[in-house]
């Protein structure tokens, strides 16, 4: 649903962040792969043990992928929700579209366990789908068989790269923004250094989960792109989220606020320069692990693409993200 102006206003970069975003594109991160950027981003909390950036070959008719489709989080039944992402593609956007993968090399996260301080139903819910997912098989496969299926599915329209996390990254609070970065800088890599196909800002990029079936399908994207193209302020900036609100949730930002707002982990759709602009470059110059080309707004940075990431800008109840403790494994 489109922000309204005072939501907009406040979630949109500042002056100084674009000049300096302007720099770090053109000078830094162009030329960088992913596992480089990560590394100055989060230290030696990530290492990237896989980066394949893919084929793709310009045409006329195509000259860069017009939907790009970024999946986030474990791998678990990707090889069961992975044909629903292909038809999603090809309705929306007929041969196209590329897929951008951002994975833990885990099939899923270990069991978990949920704090005795915690008493929400909602979260004990979660907690019950991550041991029911850490105790699911996957018909034995691994991250780099269901790859190999993926790459069949896709072709060679596929980048991704995998990664291991260690305890402060592998938690909701630093695992999603860390993985919602991480397909936007595996993208940069692959059209700007690798294929020589430099993305529109217009591009639409649709994000979700590997284990997220997809049904949905953009019926007129050019139009889409007209609007996105014109980069009105809305334009520049606009995020489809998805939003809900969980009544029996008890750890909420104040004692007049008795809900929690669950938001956009699951399925996002915006354009590839607000991703960019907005979420992913915001997230990675303002990563409190970072030591090398610091921003001096890293802490705003840092919020505003967390902010953004769950698809709720800064429009939340309060300013202040309260998560459930780092003790509960993310479903990241």
């Amino acid at each position: 649903m489109p922000a309204t102006a005072d939501t907009v206003a406040d979630t949109m970069p500042s002056a100084a962040f674009l000049l300096w975003l302007a720099y770090w594109n053109t000078e830094v991160a162009a030329v960088q792969s992913p596992d480089v950027r990560l590394r100055r981003a989060f230290g030696t909390n990530v290492n990237v043990l896989t980066q394949f950036a893919g084929t793709f070959v310009p045409s006329k008719k195509c000259p860069a992928p017009r939907v790009l489709l970024y999946l986030c989080g474990h791998v678990r039944t990707w090889n069961i929700t992975a044909a629903s992402h292909f038809q999603m593609l090809e309705r929306s956007s007929p041969g196209c579209w590329f897929v951008v993968a951002a994975l833990p090399h885990k099939m899923t996260q270990q069991r978990a366990t949920i704090p005795k301080t915690v008493n929400s139903k909602y979260w004990q819910h979660q907690l019950n789908n991550v041991n029911t997912f850490a105790k699911y098989r996957y018909s034995n496969a691994t991250v780099a068989e269901t790859l190999k299926q993926m790459e069949l599915l896709f072709g060679s329209r596929l980048a991704y790269a995998v990664v291991d996390r260690n305890t402060s990254l592998d938690a909701a609070e630093n695992g999603y923004p860390l993985m919602w970065a991480l397909p936007s800088i595996v993208a940069d890599w692959a059209f700007n250094v690798v294929h020589q196909a430099p993305l529109a800002w217009e591009t639409i990029v649709i994000r979700t989960r590997p284990d997220v079936k997809t049904p949905l399908v953009i019926n007129d994207i050019a139009l889409a792109q007209r609007y996105l193209r014109t980069r009105s302020l809305r334009g520049t900036h606009l995020i489809w989220g998805t939003e809900g609100v969980h009544t029996d949730c008890n750890h909420s930002c104040s004692s007049s606020q008795k809900t929690c707002r669950g938001q956009s982990p699951q399925f996002l759709v915006t354009s590839y320069g607000a991703y960019v602009s907005d979420i992913a470059v915001p997230i990675e110059i303002g990563s409190p692990w970072r030591q090398h080309d610091v921003s001096p707004e890293r802490a705003e940075l840092y919020a505003m693409g967390t902010h953004n990431g769950w698809g709720y800008g800064r429009s939340m109840p309060c300013k202040n993200i309260i998560f459930f403790t780092s003790r509960l494994a993310s479903d990241m």
